[in-house]
């Protein structure tokens, strides 16, 4: 048996409320929402530079029509940190969320073991099926929605969020690049989608010692 003292230490993971991934816009109050994530020291320093990056981008290129007359606006502007959709389009904006959609596809998202919460109970509601293109980019809706109180849900929520506003920016471009960019957008939508079909179809039928496997927020 180990000592004490020979125990590998456990990883330790910290509070991280970044803007880009471990809270939500809320487009009616302007801010920020939600109590972040818990994640390792690395994923929250990788947030805290796009957070840094996205801050830059806003400086950057804010809107043609926005008005800064003096370096206090610009200073709140960057201190807001405006949503993706308020970005100016630029080639250069597109390769920074394409390659935050690839980083994105390296990684799971939902976690296999801790079964996520539906907002239907799924074994009364029917066999999964996968949303059209047009149901993929409405945040959490129909009738596979997930509970957003639920911690079990929030990554997968968070990041389902995140896509779908970067998929509604690059929707605004008429380039060949842009449509690239959309198609990789839905693949990654659409994994997601495979995500909450094996918790569903698991949550239908899996058994473990008899019982069933359905997690219901208890």
């Amino acid at each position: 048996m180990d000592r004490p003292d020979d125990r590998q230490p456990q990883s330790k993971k910290v509070l991280c409320k970044c803007r880009s991934y471990c809270t939500t816009y809320d487009a009616a109050t302007g801010s920020y929402t939600g109590i972040g994530m818990l994640v390792s020291r690395s994923t929250r320093d990788r947030h805290s530079r796009t957070d840094r990056i996205t801050r830059l981008e806003t400086k950057t290129a804010m809107l043609p029509d926005q008005d800064v007359t003096s370096s206090s606006s610009c200073s709140t502007s960057m201190d807001s940190a405006l949503p993706s959709h308020a970005y100016r389009s630029s080639p250069n904006l597109l390769d920074f969320i394409k390659e935050e959609v690839i980083w994105h596809s390296h990684f799971p998202v939902a976690n296999l073991t801790t079964p996520l919460t539906f907002v239907h109970n799924p074994m009364f509601s029917g066999e999964y099926n996968h949303p059209s293109p047009e149901e993929m980019v409405k945040p959490n809706s129909g009738r596979h929605a997930l509970q957003p109180q639920s911690a079990a849900n929030w990554t997968l929520l968070t990041v389902e969020s995140h896509l779908i506003e970067l998929f509604h920016l690059v929707s605004t471009q008429e380039s060949e690049a842009a449509k690239t960019l959309q198609d990789l957008i839905f693949k990654e939508l659409d994994r997601l989608s495979h995500d909450k079909q094996f918790h569903w179809v698991q949550q239908r039928g899996k058994r473990d010692f008899g019982r069933i496997l359905v997690n219901n927020g208890n």
